[in-house]
């Protein structure tokens, strides 16, 4: 009897290792989840094993689910960590997919094609009501954006100092911030470049800004100027599994730190990862080559 159930423990234990080994269990804010899938896609393609993904509703929470065992690997953004990328790094494995921008958008009919980082940043707090100082007239700012959901959201709440000001509608989708942007001559959106530049949504009814931090003005589709942080107001999305990965993790976070990562940001419309992060990701290759030896 002693030795059946030794052997019934034992085909359990073993069932398990070979579930672990061919599943993971994912987790994102939602306004990554379509990503995620189409990650999960590309690596099954390559023979990876299936993964099971899970929305968590606030992108604050996500990293929390990887640390409570509820998640095997999270995506998350630098804006929503809730610590520099060095800290993340030292705590745990990561590899970076690519950087994403903001890009700040306005009726066509907006005289104002480029905008300074100080004007930028006081729109964005609220210190603006009205266009004037922009010198575009004194018509009242209606100020677009996305709710607490989306990664963009902590993304301007640290630019507006802690606080998005109350007369920021949030709006569901970036596509409901291009099409109620269409609709006025006063109005100022937010959302992120990369679900503008894939085809996803109809911009032709908006004019996407140039942003001056520096000696010229920068438009968010410039990949070396998002990627360098000459573009304000850019994060990085990045996957994370624990400092001591499964083999399964680890495989995963390979494929995002190499070339299956970087034709997905190319799909994506993401730019390169920063140059730190780009490091981190030979890191990260090189732990996956030392665990096959």
């Amino acid at each position: 009897m002693k030795k059946l159930t030794l052997m019934l423990g034992m085909g359990l234990l073993f069932s398990a290792q070979a579930w672990a080994d061919n599943h993971l269990r994912a987790a994102c804010d939602e306004g990554h989840d379509n990503l995620l899938s189409r990650l999960a896609e590309d690596y099954a393609k390559q023979g990876g094993p299936r993964i099971e993904r899970q929305a968590a509703g606030n992108p604050m929470a996500v990293l929390g689910l990887l640390d409570s065992g509820q998640a095997d690997v999270v995506l998350i953004t630098s804006a929503t960590a809730g610590m520099p990328f060095a800290g993340l790094t030292k705590k745990y494995s990561t590899a970076t997919l690519g950087t994403d921008a903001m890009a700040f958008i306005v009726h066509p009919a907006n005289p104002v094609s480029n905008l300074d980082a100080a004007k930028l940043n006081a729109i964005l707090r609220g210190e603006y009501r009205d266009w004037k100082p922009t010198g575009m007239g004194d018509g009242p700012i209606l100020r677009y954006g996305l709710g607490s959901g989306n990664a963009a959201f902590h993304v301007i709440r640290a630019a507006s100092g802690g606080t998005i000001p109350a007369s920021t509608q949030r709006l569901r989708s970036a596509a409901h911030v291009t099409a109620a942007v269409s609709e006025s001559l006063n109005a100022f959106g937010w959302a992120p470049v990369s679900l503008l530049r894939t085809g996803e949504i109809n911009t032709s009814g908006v004019k996407v800004l140039m942003i001056q931090s520096g000696k010229a003005p920068v438009s968010p589709s410039d990949s070396a100027a998002v990627s360098s942080g000459t573009y304000p107001h850019t994060w990085s999305i990045i996957a994370v599994g624990s400092k001591q990965p499964s083999p399964a993790v680890l495989g995963f976070l390979q494929f995002v730190a190499g070339k299956g990562g970087s034709m997905a940001a190319a799909r994506e419309k993401l730019a390169p990862p920063p140059p730190a992060a780009r490091a981190e990701n030979q890191r990260t290759l090189s732990l996956k080559s030392a665990a096959r030896k």
